[in-house]
């Protein structure tokens, strides 16, 4: 097959504006078990983790202090997303009116460490989190109480079985106390060991309890991982061109799964900084091979995404062009058999032609089980190793969930592997 592929540097990729290779990628990748299903959470997250009982009776000052809670993941890898947290103001001179607060809240993800926050994972800032009052108030006072929705951005990969802090701070992460006063309510449930408080907000640490032994009020929401590699392990530098090429990743599942996302990054074939993917069509077809003998074989599901969700990411691949986050619904769902399958991408319809104006699919920095495989024309009859992997990640949202909004049950959707939920 006449498949000219080359490796973008600062010195080959683009012509007046657009590509002139073929690029090859990698990809980061590990097999993640199966688990139950529920329902709830938003079109793109499910609830993680469910502490939304509420106790009104005092809160955890969220200004003078960093305050942490923990939670637990088993079994299976999670993408976190979202925090939803029940906070109160310090006064209340109007009534429904979130008063003291700066506008902007940090969070962090440590690892447990003894039964405090560890290694510091990950952390951000939402400048503008959304903030709805929560139609009560403080038993002890008058004080109002509000629900926030806080974006987790970079969201947040958390592999491994075990237990995490979440931690939360009035301003920007290891900004001072300015002054002002909000607090993160109790929970009525106590899943874990109590709310751990630094005062040293500028640089978190020294961990402890002051005696309180209640968690705080909050969920958290994102998607169970089947098969992934994070946002920061992309490789701007190894790209395929998924328009003119269909390009096939293999991965793994250790239980018969349904599968009904995947997601995938792509970049621009125009070299700009406007935030769209000007060159691409609008749709994403897709394909689920058995393996054959280390290449694609049996067919098992194909379809089309016509109107797939693009993110922009806020980066340009080595090129310059924007990268995007692109999620695909697998249409009802495949179910995939235990075992090795190839999931294989293009650009359009399944089986039309190139429309001659190429997206890029990026890579990662590193390389999972085989090589990726290409096909030069869009028959897919014949297919040729690249010397990299390629970049997806695969999802199923249905997880179970209940009681979350009434506050009177307590769920989280993986298994509890001996925990009980009070």
């Amino acid at each position: 097959m006449d498949l000219m592929v080359r490796i973008l540097s600062l010195n080959l990729g683009r012509a007046a504006g657009t590509r002139a290779a073929v690029a090859v990628c990698a990809f980061l990748t590990a097999v993640l078990a199966a688990v139950p299903a529920r329902s709830g959470g938003t079109p793109d997250s499910t609830y993680l983790w469910d502490e939304s009982s509420i106790d009104t009776v005092d809160d955890a000052g969220l200004s003078l202090y960093v305050a942490a809670n923990n939670f637990a993941i088993d079994g299976d890898a999670v993408r976190l997303k979202r925090v939803d947290a029940w906070i109160g103001e310090l006064v209340n001179s109007k009534p429904g009116v979130l008063e003291g607060f700066s506008g902007s809240i940090s969070w962090a993800i440590y690892a447990d460490s003894g039964g405090v926050p560890g290694a510091l994972i990950a952390s951000g800032t939402d400048d503008a989190p959304e903030v709805s009052f929560a139609g009560f108030q403080f038993s002890s006072d008058s004080d109002d109480v509000f629900h926030f929705v806080i974006q987790l951005q970079p969201q947040v990969g958390l592999a491994a079985t075990g237990t995490y802090w979440l931690a939360l701070h009035e301003g920007p992460w290891l900004s001072p106390d300015d002054g002002t006063g909000i607090g993160w309510i109790y929970s009525g449930l106590t899943m874990g060991g109590g709310i751990s408080f630094s005062s040293n907000v500028t640089n978190p640490g020294s961990w402890y309890h002051i005696g309180i032994t209640e968690d705080s009020s909050f969920a958290l929401l994102g998607d169970f991982v089947y098969w992934g590699q994070s946002d920061y392990d992309l490789d701007t530098a190894h790209e395929v061109d998924i328009s003119t090429h269909v390009a096939a990743k293999k991965f793994a599942l250790n239980h018969l799964t349904q599968v009904f996302d995947a997601e995938l990054w792509i970049a621009d074939d125009l070299v700009s900084d406007n935030g769209r993917i000007d060159s691409f069509g609008g749709a994403i077809s897709w394909a689920l091979y058995d393996d054959d003998a280390g290449s694609p074989g049996s067919l098992l599901a194909s379809g089309t995404d016509d109107a797939p969700r693009v993110k922009d990411t806020g980066s340009q691949d080595t090129a310059g062009a924007d990268v995007a986050r692109v999620r695909i619904h697998l249409g009802p769902g495949v179910t995939i058999p235990t075992g090795f399958h190839w999931l294989a991408l293009h650009e359009g319809t399944w089986e039309a032609p190139s429309d001659g104006s190429p997206i890029w699919l990026l890579g990662s920095h590193t390389t999972s089980y085989a090589p990726m495989k290409i096909a030069g024309s869009i028959s897919q009859t014949s297919w040729s190793s690249a010397v990299a992997d390629g970049a997806i990640v695969l999802y199923n949202d249905q997880i179970w969930s209940s009681g979350f909004e009434s506050g009177s049950s307590c769920s989280w959707a993986v298994r509890t592997g001996g925990l009980t939920c009070p």
